[in-house]
C-alpha cells in the first residue's frame, strides 16, 4: 500500500516528476506509472491495486489528462471507490475544446461525468505562475486530515478487493478485532470522508454473516450439551430435585452466548430460558419450593414465548409474578413477555371467519364483516359491540368507513354493495352488480365513489349517494379480489386471481401498469402513503415501484400464501398475513423480518393499520377480530425527526432533556440541533451553528446552557430559553466525540480523536487543563458526582480516571478487548461503568479502580451509558438497537427495550428516574416507561388479553386451583379464621 496515488498525462511527465519528489521528500510512498505501456487487462488489474491500495489520489488537471481515456478511467475508478481525490490545477483548461473531445469518443460521457465532479471539488493550483512550496504544503496537508479514517478506508478496500478476486473466499474475511473496528467504521462513521463502497459494506457483512455462523455452531454445540437437561425439566421439578450440575451447564451455556457478541438475540435468550429452568432446579434442590415453581413457571413462559405463544406466555408470566415478588428474574421475564409487541384486545363475536376489518376515521370505533353475513359495529376503548346488522344475504367479503364515519359499506358474496348507518344500523343504500360475487372494495378518495371487484373480472365505479353506476372497468380475466386507491385518486391499483395487478389511470379507466411476478392467485394490494411504491400479496409478497413498474423486492418471510398486506404510515416497514396465522412486520429496502405477531389460531384474512402506525386490526377464520399493539408497550412515545425535505429522516446523534422535562434536545446527523415538546413531538427552535456533523451535546446542570460539539472541531454554547449563541471556540485537533458539564456549570470536559480531552471555563472559553495519557482517540468524557475527578474513555481500550486538582491519573483502568465507547459515574459517585467494543459493560469501583462485575447481555458495541437517579439502576443502549436497564447490585438486566431498527446512539433518565429517552440512527426519539413489578403487572391487565390457563395447562404446569373430573375449576374457600 502506499501514501499517495498520482494520475497524470504522459506529456506532463516532467512537471509530475517535480511533484512526485516533492511528496516523497515528506516520507511519503508514492504509486506513479512511469512506463506508460499501452492499456491492457493485465496493465489495468495493476492500476487498480495501486488506486486500491493508495489513501490518496492525485489528479494533475491538464488539457491533456482531462481528453485522456486512461486518466479518465483512472479517476472514475478512484471515485467510484470513494477515494480522498485531491485534484491538482497545472495548466489552465479550455472546456470547451474539451467537451469538443468528449463527444468524439464512446467514453466520453463518462469523461463529462468526471469533470462535473471535478468541478465541485477544492483545487490546488500549481501552475507555473502559483506558489509551488505554498501548494505542496496544502497538498500534505489534505493527506494528514483524518488519517486513521482514510487509511482503515485502504486497507479494508484491499482486503475485500482480495476477497472478492478470490471468489469471495470464506478465509479472507475479517475476525476479532479487526471485525469489531471495521463493523463500527461501516455503521458509526458514516459521516467521514472518503466514505464505504459497496464493496466495503459487502465485504464486512459477509464478514459478520461468517461470525454468526461460528457462533450458532458453538451454540448448537452447547445446547446438544443441555438437550437432556431441558427435556420435559418442569414437570421433573415439580416432583424431584434434580442434580445442581445442571444448573452449571446452563450458566456456562449463557456466559458462553453473551460472550461470543452474538447477532441473533432470540437463540442467546433460549439460554436464557435454560438458566431459568435451571435457576428452578437450584431453588428447589435448596429447599426453596415457594421460588422453584414460580422459577419453573417463569422458564416455561419464556419457551412459549420464544416458540410463537404469547397467548400461553402471558398467562404463565403472570401466574409466575403473582407467586413471587423476590426474583429478578421473573420480573425480567414478564417484562419481556407483556411490552412486547402484541395483542391489546380480543375481539368475539361472529360465527364464522372474520372477512375484513377496519377502523373509523377517528379510531375509537372498529367494523368487521364476515361469513356469517354479518356486520358488526365494535367500541375499541371497552371491546363491546356496538351494534350488529344484518342484511346481507351472503358472507361479507370487504367493507370501509367513509371518510366522515357515518357510514359503512360492505361488499358481498350475494353480488350486492350496501351502505349502512353506522349510528343506527339502518341499510341507507343498495347496488346489485350482476357481476357475480363481490370481492374487493375500495373508497374514491374525496367523493361518494366505491370500487368494486368482481367474480367477472370487472370492476364497478358506482356512486353510494346517488345510487348510480358510474364505470365498468374491464381488464382482469378473472375475478377482482382486491383494490386500492392512490392518495389523490389519480391511479387505481387492482389484483386479481389471473395472477396479475394493474394500475389505472382513473381519468379515462386505461391501463397505466401490469404488474407481472406472481405465478398464483393475488388477494392483496395497497399503494404506499406517498404513492411511489406498491405492495401485491398472494403466493408471495412483493414491493414495486410504481412510476416503472418494476419489482423492488419480496419478502420471503411467509411459508405459504399471503391474504393480506399493509404499509406502516411512515412507509418503513410493510405487514402482511395469510394462512400461516402469522402477521409479519418487514422493513423496506431489506425486506427484513422485524416482528412476528402471534395470536390467531388459524389463516389471517384480513388487516388494516392504524393512521398513527400505533395498532393493527386483523380479522381471521377463527371468527376473531384481535387489536394489537404494534409498538412495545413499554414505549411511551416515537417521535420521527424529519430532515428538510419530507419524509427524509435525519439520524439521531445524541439526545437530552431540555429545562423542564418537557423538551426534548436532538444533535442530528447533520449541522444542527432540535428542540421539541416531549407531549407533541413538535419542533420548538433549532440551533445551527455547525460547519460540520454535530456529534455530542450536553445540558448544563441547571438547564439553560446547551453545549454542542463535533467533526469540524469546535465547541458552541446556547443558551436553551431563546436558542441565542453564547459563544463557540476551536476546541481540538481531530473531532470531538463527547463533552460533559461539571456538577456545578462552571467547567465543561471535551475529549476528542486527537488523544487529548480538555477542561474549559464556561464562562469564557478559555482552557483550564490539558489530560493526554491515551494512545489513541477519546470517544468519551464524564466528570464525578463532586467535580473531583475526570474519566475519559479511549479507543486504547482504557478509561482514565483523572485529578481534575493536578491532572494527574489517579487510575488507569484495563479490562476491555475493544476499544472503550462511552463511560459514566454513578451518580453517588461509588461506580465507574465503561462499555465498549466487545459489547460488554464493566463496573469499577471509583475509589480503588478494581473491576466489580462484567455485564453481558450486548449482542453489539455499547455506545452509552448512564446510571439511574439513585445509583440502582443503570441503562446502556448499543449497536444491537437495544436498550438494556440493569440492577446495579446484581448485574442482571432487568429489563430489555426493543424498538429502534439502527444502533441506539444515547440513553438518558428523567429527574425522577421513571422514563428514559433514547435517539438513534433509525431517525426517532423515544420515551420509554420504567415500571415497578407492581406498575408492570397493572399495565399487563391494563393493557394485554391474558386468558386464563385451561385445566389441561394447570394439571401440566402445576398451577392451582386445578379443575375437578367435570372440567370445572375447584374453588377452595379461604378460611374466615
Amino acid at each position: 500500500m502506499s501514501d499517495v496515488f498520482v494520475s497524470y498525462s504522459r506529456r506532463d511527465q516532467d512537471f509530475v516528476r517535480k511533484l512526485v519528489s516533492a511528496i516523497e521528500a515528506t516520507q511519503r510512498e508514492v504509486w506513479v506509472d512511469w512506463s506508460g505501456i499501452p492499456y491492457t487487462a493485465d496493465w489495468w488489474e495493476e492500476i487498480k491495486q495501486g488506486v486500491d491500495g493508495a489513501d490518496g489520489f492525485v489528479f494533475v488537471i491538464s488539457q491533456e489528462s482531462v481528453t485522456s481515456h486512461i486518466c479518465n478511467l483512472e479517476l472514475q475508478y478512484a471515485m467510484e471507490h470513494n477515494k480522498r481525490v485531491v485534484p491538482v490545477l497545472r495548466v489552465a483548461i479550455d472546456e470547451k475544446a474539451a467537451a469538443g473531445e468528449w463527444i468524439t469518443h464512446d467514453w466520453g460521457e463518462g469523461a463529462r461525468e468526471n469533470w462535473r465532479r471535478l468541478k465541485a471539488m477544492n483545487w490546488l493550483f500549481m501552475r507555473p505562475e502559483d506558489d509551488f512550496d505554498a501548494a505542496i504544503k496544502a497538498l500534505i496537508g489534505s493527506f494528514e486530515e483524518d488519517p486513521e479514517h482514510t487509511r482503515l478506508h485502504t486497507q479494508l478496500l484491499v482486503r475485500a478487493r482480495d476477497w472478492r478476486n478470490a471468489e469471495r473466499d470464506p478465509g479472507l474475511l475479517l475476525g476479532g478485532s479487526q471485525l469489531q473496528r471495521a463493523e463500527y467504521w461501516l455503521n458509526f462513521d458514516t459521516d467521514r470522508e472518503p466514505l464505504p463502497t459497496a464493496l466495503h459494506a459487502e465485504y464486512i457483512q459477509a464478514s459478520i454473516a461468517q461470525r454468526e455462523r461460528q457462533e450458532k455452531r458453538e451454540r448448537q454445540r452447547q445446547q446438544r450439551i443441555l438437550f437432556g437437561v431441558s427435556a420435559g425439566l418442569v414437570i421433573a421439578l415439580i416432583l424431584a430435585a434434580l442434580a445442581f450440575s445442571q444448573y452449571v451447564f446452563a450458566q456456562q451455556s449463557l456466559d458462553t452466548a453473551n460472550e461470543l457478541g452474538t447477532q441473533a438475540a432470540v437463540e442467546r435468550d433460549d439460554a436464557r430460558s435454560l438458566m431459568l429452568a435451571a435457576n428452578a432446579q437450584q431453588a428447589l434442590g435448596q429447599g426453596d419450593a415457594l421460588l422453584a415453581l414460580p422459577l419453573a413457571l417463569v422458564a416455561n413462559a419464556q419457551q412459549a414465548f420464544q416458540g410463537g405463544n404469547p397467548a400461553l406466555a402471558l398467562p404463565l408470566a403472570i401466574e409466575a409474578s403473582q407467586r413471587s415478588q423476590r426474583s429478578l428474574v421473573i420480573e425480567r421475564a414478564l417484562a419481556d413477555v407483556s411490552y412486547n409487541a402484541g395483542v391489546r384486545r380480543i375481539f368475539s363475536g361472529h360465527t364464522d371467519s372474520v372477512r375484513s376489518v377496519a377502523f373509523s376515521p377517528d379510531e375509537t370505533l372498529a367494523v368487521s364483516g364476515s361469513d356469517d353475513r354479518t356486520i358488526i359495529i365494535w367500541d375499541l376503548a371497552t371491546g363491546t359491540i356496538r351494534r350488529r346488522i344484518t342484511g346481507h344475504e351472503a358472507g361479507v367479503r370487504a367493507l370501509a368507513f367513509t371518510a366522515d364515519g357515518r357510514s359503512v359499506v360492505s361488499v358481498s358474496d350475494d353480488g350486492t354493495a350496501r351502505v349502512w348507518n353506522v349510528a343506527t344500523g339502518e341499510e341507507v343504500g343498495l347496488f346489485d352488480a350482476d357481476a357475480g360475487e363481490l370481492w374487493g372494495l375500495a373508497l374514491y378518495p374525496g367523493e361518494s365513489l366505491a370500487a368494486l371487484g368482481a367474480q367477472d373480472g370487472s370492476v364497478i365505479v358506482w356512486d353510494y349517494d346517488s345510487g348510480e353506476e358510474i364505470e365498468r372497468v374491464r381488464g382482469h380475466s378473472d375475478r377482482v379480489t382486491s383494490i386500492d386507491f392512490n392518495s389523490d385518486g389519480s391511479q387505481m391499483l387492482t389484483g386479481s386471481t389471473d395472477n396479475t395487478a394493474v394500475i389505472w389511470h382513473t381519468d379515462n379507466w386505461t391501463v397505466l401498469k401490469r404488474l407481472l411476478g406472481h405465478a398464483d392467485d393475488i388477494w392483496s394490494v395497497a399503494f404506499s402513503p406517498d404513492d411511489r411504491l406498491a405492495l401485491t400479496g398472494g403466493d408471495k409478497l412483493i414491493l414495486w415501484d410504481v412510476a416503472s413498474g418494476e419489482e423492488i423486492e419480496h419478502y420471503t418471510g411467509h411459508r405459504s400464501a399471503v391474504l393480506t398486506a399493509a404499509f406502516a404510515p411512515n412507509q418503513r416497514s410493510v405487514f402482511s398475513a395469510g394462512i400461516d396465522r402469522f402477521i409479519i412486520q418487514s422493513d423496506i429496502g431489506t425486506a427484513y423480518d422485524r416482528r412476528q405477531l402471534a395470536g390467531h389460531t388459524v389463516s389471517v384474512l384480513s388487516l388494516v393499520v392504524s393512521p398513527d402506525g400505533k395498532h393493527l386490526l386483523s380479522g381471521s377464520e377463527d371468527k376473531t377480530m384481535i387489536l394489537w399493539d404494534v409498538f412495545t408497550g413499554a414505549q411511551i412515545s416515537n417521535f420521527e425527526i424529519q430532515e428538510h425535505e419530507p419524509g427524509e429522516g435525519a439520524r439521531v446523534r445524541t439526545v437530552s432533556f431540555g429545562p423542564d422535562q418537557n423538551m426534548l434536545i436532538a444533535g442530528l446527523q447533520g449541522n444542527y440541533l432540535i428542540a421539541l415538546d416531549r407531549r407533541t413531538g413538535d419542533e420548538i427552535r433549532r440551533f445551527q451553528s455547525f460547519g460540520n456533523w454535530v456529534l455530542t451535546s450536553a445540558v448544563s446542570p441547571d438547564r439553560r446552557i446547551l453545549a454542542a460539539a463535533g467533526a469540524d472541531r469546535r465547541i458552541v454554547l446556547w443558551r436553551l430559553a431563546n436558542g441565542a449563541k453564547i459563544r463557540e471556540w476551536e476546541a481540538h485537533d481531530d473531532w470531538v466525540r463527547s463533552i460533559a458539564f461539571s456538577p456545578d456549570g462552571s467547567r465543561l470536559l471535551s475529549g476528542s480523536e486527537d488523544r487529548s480531552a480538555r477542561l474549559w471555563d464556561v464562562e469564557t472559553g478559555e482552557e483550564i487543563l490539558r489530560l493526554d495519557g491515551h494512545e489513541d482517540g477519546i470517544m468519551a468524557v464524564a466528570i464525578s458526582p463532586d467535580g473531583e475527578r475526570a474519566l475519559t474513555g479511549s479507543l486504547d481500550g482504557t478509561a482514565i480516571v483523572w485529578d481534575l486538582a493536578t491532572g494527574a491519573i489517579v487510575h488507569r483502568l484495563e479490562g476491555h478487548d475493544g476499544g472503550v465507547t462511552t463511560v459514566a459515574f454513578s451518580r453517588d459517585g461509588k461506580l465507574i461503568a465503561t462499555g465498549s467494543f466487545d459489547n460488554r459493560i464493566i463496573l469499577w469501583d471509583a475509589d480503588s479502580g478494581t473491576r466489580v462485575r462484567t455485564l453481558l447481555e450486548h449482542t453489539g458495541i455499547v455506545v452509552s451509558l448512564e446510571f439511574s437517579p439513585d445509583s440502582t439502576r443503570l441503562i446502556s443502549g448499543g449497536f444491537d438497537g437495544v436498550i438494556l436497564l440493569w440492577d446495579v447490585q446484581s448485574g442482571y438486566a432487568i429489563r430489555q427495550f426493543l424498538g429502534h431498527t439502527a444502533s441506539v446512539s444515547s440513553v438518558h433518565f428523567s429527574d425522577d428516574g421513571k422514563t428514559i429517552l433514547s435517539g438513534s440512527g433509525d431517525t426517532t426519539i423515544r420515551l420509554w416507561r420504567v415500571d415497578t413489578l407492581e406498575e408492570l403487572i397493572q399495565w399487563t391487565r391494563d393493557n394485554r388479553s391474558v386468558r386464563p390457563l385451561d385445566c389441561d395447562e394447570r394439571l401440566l404446569y402445576s398451577v392451582e386451583p386445578f379443575c375437578d373430573a367435570s372440567g370445572e375449576l375447584v374453588i377452595t374457600p379461604t378460611p374466615s379464621g
